[in-house]
C-alpha cells in the first residue's frame, strides 16, 4: 500500500503487477513481466514502485507503467528508508548494498553475514538498519557504517530465550543511541512489512506476548 493509502500493488503467478485505486477499486495500471517470480513490491516517492524478482530489482512508474531503472543485483531482500531517499538490498553472498535513489548510485557495501540475508528493515527516526541472515540478526549503524549488535540465533531456542535476547538488543541499542538523543521504541525493530523477518523469527509475536 502506498504511503498515502491511495494505491495497492499486487502480483500474480503469471508475473502481472497491478496497481489498484483503493477509493474506486479500479485497476489503473498493469505491468507485465515474463517468467519472473515476483518476490516483493514497495512504493517509493515520485510515483515509483520497487519490484524484486528472482533475477532483478526494477523501478517502475506505477501510474504510467514505464520502467525507470534496473539495478544490477539479484536481491534476496530489500527495504526503503523512511524518507524514501535510500534503498538497501541484500544477496545470498552475505552482502548488503546501500543505494542513493536520486541518481541510483551505490553508496556503500556492508559485509558480515554468511549465506543469504533474508530480511532487512530500516529503523524509524535513526540511522540504524536491522538485517537477518541464516541464523544471525545484526544491527548496523549506517551513520558510522559499522556493526552495532551481532547475535547468533538458534532456531530451536525457546520464546523465553528469544525474548531475553530481544530485551538485550533494546538495552544495547538504547545505550548506543544516547549519542543521537532518541528514545528507543522496540517496535521499530519490526516496523517492516518484509515477511522474511516474521517467517524466520517471529519478532512481533514475541513482543505481543509481553
Amino acid at each position: 500500500i502506498s504511503s498515502d493509502d491511495r494505491f495497492l500493488a499486487s502480483a500474480d503467478r503469471k508475473s502481472n503487477i497491478k496497481i489498484w485505486n483503493l477509493s474506486t477499486k479500479e485497476n489503473i495500471t498493469t505491468i507485465k513481466e515474463r517468467n519472473q517470480q515476483i518476490r516483493d513490491l514497495k512504493f517509493g516517492k515520485d510515483d515509483r514502485l520497487f519490484v524484486t524478482s528472482n533475477n532483478y530489482l526494477k523501478v517502475w512508474n506505477y501510474k504510467t507503467g514505464s520502467e525507470i531503472h534496473t539495478f544490477t543485483v539479484k536481491p534476496s531482500s530489500m527495504d526503503l528508508s523512511p524518507d524514501k531517499n535510500r534503498l538497501v538490498t541484500s544477496d545470498c553472498n552475505g552482502t548488503i548494498q546501500l543505494w542513493d535513489l536520486t541518481h541510483f548510485n551505490q553508496l556503500s557495501i556492508i559485509t558480515g553475514h554468511k549465506g543469504c540475508v533474508k530480511g532487512l528493515a530500516f529503523l524509524k527516526r535513526r540511522p540504524l538498519l536491522v538485517s537477518m541472515g541464516e541464523n544471525t540478526i545484526k544491527t548496523w549503524d549506517l551513520g558510522e557504517t559499522h556493526k552495532v549488535i551481532s547475535k547468533h540465533i538458534n532456531r530451536t531456542e525457546t520464546d523465553i530465550q528469544k525474548r531475553n535476547y530481544l530485551d538485550n538488543i533494546s538495552k544495547q541499542i538504547k545505550q548506543k543511541e544516547k549519542q543521537y538523543g532518541y528514545q528507543l521504541n522496540k517496535y521499530d525493530l519490526v516496523s517492516t512489512p518484509n515477511k522474511s523477518l516474521s517467517l524466520y523469527f517471529d519478532l512481533k509475536g514475541i513482543f505481543e506476548k509481553e
